[in-house]
């Protein structure tokens, strides 16, 4: 700790000696051990720029040196002579040459990174809104349309007894039953009067749907209009909205708006205050 200050405060000196030396454009055999302490100031340092700039200047005062004081030069003890000058030069211009490759590739690297993520983020918002443009020009309507069949399935079930379902499934639907919570196989069996078989062959067939899915886009369906059609709903938290709705959770909610929508139900109620804004 001690000596660290010491040669912070010895090279402050060593500098302003070399400024004066430089400035003068003036150089003595006794002054060269001014550089060799500078060098290895930087080198303890780690500042392989200022080594090698001092490297670069002793090389120049030992040429001086030798042609104006050469009968002195092999007089003058050198921790520092030309091979090794040379040699410590060649390995940090090799360094500097790597850590410039280094950080030429991380540059490069992080710039790729950051456009690309800049693209995906533009894209990313286009395609919300282009999704969020298409809700609001109407959903589309697969889960909520009902044909009566005047074929058999393909599980060959009567069609008296297949007409008579999807009429009860039409039912479902305009009372909007769905909004129950807990609506499993067994209890939508029930309700559209027939077997938990039936149940699952109609909604598959005629809904182009698993049970889950079929639920949970006619809920998702119906949070949507609340949204659209009144202002009190876009006040609701996604756990508020998930209640209204009857799903178990927050997240089962948000999972199926999402896969409904392609947007998340937090963007599309921005989407609608921002357009309210507007129209004001």
């Amino acid at each position: 700790m001690g000596n660290k200050p010491k040669k912070s405060k010895a090279a402050t000196y060593f500098l302003k000696a070399d400024e004066i030396i430089t400035t003068e454009n003036f150089i003595r055999p006794d002054l060269r051990e001014n550089y060799e302490l500078l060098i290895e100031y930087y080198r303890i340092n780690n500042n392989t720029q200022q080594q090698l700039m001092f490297i670069d200047k002793l090389l120049a005062i030992d040429k001086t040196l030798y042609k104006n004081f050469k009968y002195l030069s092999y007089k003058i003890h050198k921790d520092f002579d030309t091979k090794s000058l040379l040699h410590a030069k060649e390995e940090i211009e090799t360094k500097m040459m790597v850590n410039k490759r280094i950080y030429t590739s991380i540059f490069f690297l992080l710039t790729a990174s950051i456009t690309g993520l800049t693209v995906w983020h533009f894209k990313s918002k286009k395609r919300d809104k282009q999704k969020f443009n298409e809700i609001m020009m109407g959903l589309p309507k697969t889960s909520t349309q009902v044909s009566l069949s005047t074929n058999k399935t393909k599980a060959q079930i009567n069609p008296d007894v297949t007409n008579e379902i999807l009429r009860n499934l039409q039912k479902f639907e305009a009372k909007r039953t769905y909004l129950e919570k807990d609506m499993s196989l067994v209890k939508m069996a029930s309700i559209l009067n027939t077997n938990t078989k039936y149940a699952s062959i109609i909604i598959s067939e005629y809904r182009s749907k698993k049970l889950t899915n079929y639920i949970n886009d006619l809920k998702i369906d119906y949070i949507v209009e609340l949204l659209k059609n009144q202002n009190k709903f876009r006040n609701y938290t996604n756990k508020a909205l998930a209640e209204e709705a009857g799903f178990g959770s927050t997240q089962i909610f948000t999972k199926a708006f999402i896969n409904r929508n392609k947007i998340s139900p937090t963007y599309f109620i921005q989407e609608l205050n921002k357009q309210s804004v507007n129209k004001v």
